[in-house]
């Protein structure tokens, strides 16, 4: 479909100039790139090799979940270059697009799957996450192609389909947890719409569900049985993770209730007007419910975790496109005045947010930053040292290669600092949690450029 197309290049396109202009990787994104070189090195999954993670049972890495790691592995098996992997999640997100544009066509109408995959593709927090390498639209994509497979199973009449799709729904249901462990949170969605659409529980004993059962035990199973032999136990991994949730501290219960503030503010109300058209007597569609009871469970399980950021909060986005598109339909009904002003609001509020975005980025990411990033790391790669010492440890390894000394608290550092190793650096930036400038009297500076210093014992 030529909508389908156009949308699709237009969003991978945004995504990718958010890719190349803001090349410098986060944390999590150079967690997962090292676990995918050291896989392909050591052939090992861990911490144990050159750079580490804030994981209590150090140096086991189970508690980050394997398929963008095992993604990087594949990489690096052929090639050190990024540009696969640049590529890689960008389009995996949008690829999402079109599984959330056949799903709400079949569940609902064409319309109601054309202003939500118009939402979805540029929803400001998923374009900018879907350019980087992690696992948030590689999961909401999963997830949409295992409910578009489900619902094939369940529409097909001929056995070898019904197999076929119940395989598919079991195997991109079973990658969303290698994804994120969080996952967890969308298998009760799944569930509530099985039993609201066979009117009770029996679809457990139906083919469509046993089969994609078996086979989403079939792909997640490897997984725990080398975690139990890593951990001791099958739920160790799952423990780690849980537990380096909140190694950055607690947030309010109220936290998401402000996300949706800030970052959902330009289609709030057509959510909530889409929430109150979906319960009137006029809308008797019953597939409603799975949309629904997606969106406030995801809300509410999030709300419910110690851990938070603003982007665990994207699985609810596809349910909130959905919901959106119900509320301009009901505008559209209403009136075609109140039609076009809900359009302009989200025209209007999504390049407002581009903006401010750009504006944003251009004074956070500045190039002449970028660029003393890079310049730094090179100096560490190129300076012979056998090891460094920085806050910045798993990007100092990716970008470099230099193991470094696993650090966690500054009176660490001072003991390293004492027993003077040779040959090695101390790597700062302004803002971090240590000052190597207070250490004056036993490093002197060997590189600095902008905000990044590199030290030296004297």
């Amino acid at each position: 479909m030529l909508f389908l197309a156009i949308i699709f290049i237009l969003a991978l396109g945004l995504r990718l100039i958010l890719t190349y202009t803001l090349p410098v990787k986060y944390w999590d994104e150079t967690i997962y790139l090292n676990l995918g070189r050291n896989l392909v090195t050591y052939h090992e999954y861990s911490f144990q090799h050159g750079f580490a993670d804030f994981y209590p049972n150090w140096p086991l890495a189970g508690g980050r979940p394997p398929l963008l790691p095992v993604l990087a592995a594949f990489n690096f098996l052929f090639t050190d270059s990024l540009f696969f992997l640049n590529l890689a999640v960008p389009l995996i997100g949008c690829i999402g697009i079109i599984f959330l544009f056949l799903f709400t066509k079949k569940l609902f109408n064409t319309e109601t799957a054309i202003y939500s995959s118009i939402i979805f593709a540029f929803f400001p927090m998923a374009v900018f996450f879907g350019s980087k390498f992690l696992t948030d639209t590689v999961l909401l994509t999963l997830f949409m192609a295992s409910i578009y497979f489900l619902i094939k199973a369940y529409e097909s009449s001929a056995k070898s389909k019904i197999y076929l799709f119940s395989i598919l729904f079991g195997f991109f249901l079973g990658l969303t947890f290698l994804t994120r462990y969080t996952a967890l949170w969308l298998y009760p969605v799944v569930g509530f719409w099985l039993i609201i659409k066979r009117k009770g529980l029996r679809f457990v004993f139906e083919k469509q569900f046993i089969t994609g059962l078996i086979t989403f035990l079939i792909i997640i199973a490897p997984w725990f049985i080398a975690n139990f032999f890593s951990y001791g136990n099958l739920f160790g991994f799952l423990n780690d993770s849980a537990v380096a949730s909140v190694r950055w501290g607690e947030e309010s219960f109220f936290f998401y209730f402000l996300t949706l503030l800030s970052e959902f503010w330009f289609i709030l109300p057509l959510i909530i007007i889409g929430l109150i058209a979906s319960l009137s007597k006029k809308s008797e569609n019953k597939n409603k419910w799975l949309i629904l009871f997606w969106f406030i469970f995801i809300f509410f399980a999030a709300s419910m975790t110690a851990g938070k950021e603003s982007r665990y909060l994207l699985p609810i986005l596809p349910a909130a496109s959905i919901i959106s598109s119900w509320g301009i339909i009901y505008l559209k009904g209403i009136n075609k005045t109140y039609f076009k002003v809900a359009l302009g609001v989200i025209v209007t509020g999504l390049a407002i947010y581009y903006i401010l975005f750009g504006l944003s980025s251009f004074t956070t990411y500045r190039a002449e930053d970028q660029k003393c990033f890079f310049n730094s790391m090179d100096f560490i790669k190129n300076s012979g040292a056998s090891e460094v010492v920085t806050e910045h440890f798993t990007a100092a390894y990716f970008y470099t290669q230099v193991p470094n000394i696993r650090v966690n608290n500054y009176t660490i550092i001072k003991e390293i600092i004492a027993n003077k190793p040779s040959n090695v650096l101390y790597y700062y930036k302004n803002g971090d949690w240590f000052n190597l400038k207070n250490e004056k009297p036993d490093l002197e500076l060997a590189y600095s450029c902008g905000d990044y210093f590199v030290y030296k014992l004297k």
